[in-house]
């Protein structure tokens, strides 16, 4: 059974006054709950519930309530709880009749609400603020720019993990009943006192030597759980295994990167002999430049991984690759079978070859999806999470929609989704959107829309057109000070919930509730304008 509203409160008490009557009308909770459509909000929420399953719920009213306060106030669900119990203005907004000092519930069942209503329920809760301010959110022009969605992890180093890696491994050993021939918890503390002398220039080879060794201790609790544990222990760890692996290949950094630099240059000059070959038979010979420079990079390579220069190693690979791209694109543009060519097995291997490698390192064992974004701050170089993207309307600056994309996906390729979460959210297509210079290329991707990205006036532009466009790129401008808002005021600055599942929990509350107080200053600036 599952409960709308507090029904179970619609009755007044004989003996106490109702507490709409003991309340100020113009506070912002009660003026908030006016505006809510409370009824349409819950039934969009009782989607997620199954009513025949299960001990009855806590009213809907009550936690969609509990939620907005605790992004409102920038609180965390202990403090939202306590502040239930302190104030009786929140009580009333969450559906409350009666005062009463008592918990309305655990801190628990906050954070199982917003996962069992997910991303899907917290888009009935960012609609309603969308709804709530009116024609603000109807415009047709928008802003639209990207910020990190930091993660509550600490900064990642090998170290750190390989440590991780072997106290889970301690600790499964002891779950499961499991003797290892060595735990190693001794040598690991001493092998960290060692390491703690990183920067000192005398005991280099020590720390060095020490690294080495707590990876190799890593290694070894890792392969002997391998081979300890049964079928069942194997399937119901084999997730977390996955991940251990990972970061013990991804940490062994110095023979792994010449292993994987190898493959890759075999990779790169079988390609171009596909490539020579192919343009021969269109009639087309390279210059003695381009094959020189073939050479010499080859050459390049080869000395350069002999002595173990890594830099050296890394320019020859990149230069390889460019010549690799160039070759391609010209036998796009000179063949005479194109449509032979795209059907080609040996070509299509190669473009896909040739596509940017996404980041898949893993920064955190409890949360692996989290990635590395560089944004060009001059404080935080590295931020670790994911990238949130934010439309807002250009005019009035009411957020209309956000996506949430794991890792750090360029910026164009980001639009496409944000444009659809604003017209699933207010049922319209933008016109036009104005960002930054980030967005390069996503006027090809997004045909619908006119995408305004800040360049240098042309000579067939008018007085007008010039100042015109100024005013709205500096417009675009409004939207760093609405992100900045989000970030200080209603935690978007450090995500604590868990998962994919959390990080758009996240971003969606937080735009709700700016656009809920939004409301609430707009409200308030309307109540002084008709008392003057």
């Amino acid at each position: 059974m599952f409960n709308l509203l507090n029904e179970q409160f619609k009755q007044p008490s004989f003996f106490f006054q109702p507490l709409e009557s003991q309340l100020d009308l113009s506070n912002r909770y009660v003026q908030l709950s006016k505006g809510i459509h409370w009824n349409s909000l819950c039934e969009g929420i009782s989607k997620f519930y199954v009513e025949d399953k299960g001990r009855s719920s806590l009213s809907f009213r009550l936690m969609i309530g509990l939620t907005i306060v605790k992004y409102i106030d920038n609180l965390s669900d202990d403090r939202t709880i306590q502040l239930y119990k302190e104030n009786p203005y929140v009580q009333y907004f969450c559906g409350g009749i009666e005062f009463t000092n008592k918990a309305p519930c655990s801190n628990a069942m906050l954070s199982i609400f917003r996962r069992k209503i997910g991303p899907e329920g917290c888009k009935f809760i960012m609609r309603e603020s969308i709804r709530i301010l009116g024609d603000m959110a109807k415009e047709t022009s928008v802003i639209c720019d990207t910020t990190a969605h930091i993660k509550n992890i600490t900064f990642p180093t090998d170290i750190k993990l390989l440590v991780k890696i072997c106290i889970r491994c301690q600790k499964l050993a002891k779950k499961y009943g499991i003797k290892l021939k060595n735990t190693f918890k001794k040598q690991i503390k001493e092998l960290l006192k060692i390491i703690r002398f990183e920067k000192s220039n005398k005991k280099k080879k020590v720390v060095k030597a020490a690294k080495k060794r707590i990876w190799t201790i890593a290694g070894i609790l890792v392969r002997e759980l391998r081979r300890k544990f049964s079928s069942e222990q194997l399937i119901e760890n084999n997730k977390d295994f996955g991940i251990y692996e990972k970061v013990l290949k991804q940490t062994s950094s110095k023979n792994n990167f010449y292993q994987n630099a190898n493959i890759e240059f075999k990779e790169l000059n079988n390609a171009i002999d596909i490539c020579k070959k192919n343009l021969e038979k269109n009639n087309v010979k390279l210059t003695n430049e381009e094959e020189e420079k073939i050479k010499n990079n080859q050459e390049n390579f080869n000395n350069a991984k002999g002595r173990g220069k890594r830099k050296q190693t890394e320019t020859a690979l990149k230069t390889l690759r460019s010549i690799c791209k160039s070759m391609v694109r010209k036998l796009e543009k000179k063949s005479s079978n194109k449509e032979l060519l795209k059907k080609d097995d040996e070509i299509v291997k190669i473009k896909n070859m040739l596509k940017e490698k996404k980041d898949t390192r893993i920064y955190s064992l409890h949360e692996p999806e989290v990635g590395c974004i560089t944004k060009g701050k001059a404080g935080v170089k590295h931020e670790y999470g994911s990238k949130a993207s934010i439309v807002v309307t250009k005019n009035s600056g009411v957020i209309v929609g956000a996506a949430d994309f794991a890792r750090n996906p360029n910026d164009s390729t980001t639009l496409k989704d944000s444009i659809d979460s604003v017209r699933e959210n207010t049922g319209n297509t933008p016109q036009d959107c104005y960002v930054d210079r980030g967005y390069r290329g996503a006027q090809e991707k997004n045909s619908e829309i006119n995408v305004h990205i800040p360049s240098s006036p042309t000579g067939d532009m008018t007085d007008e057109e010039k100042s015109e466009a100024r005013v709205n790129f500096g417009r675009r401008s409004s939207v760093e000070p609405i992100i900045a808002h989000l970030k200080s005021d209603h935690r978007l600055n450090r995500n604590y919930l868990e998962g994919r599942i959390g990080d758009k929990n996240n971003l969606l509350l937080a735009c709700s509730a700016y656009n809920f107080k939004k409301w609430i200053i707009n409200q308030s600036d309307k109540d002084k304008e008709s008392a003057a």
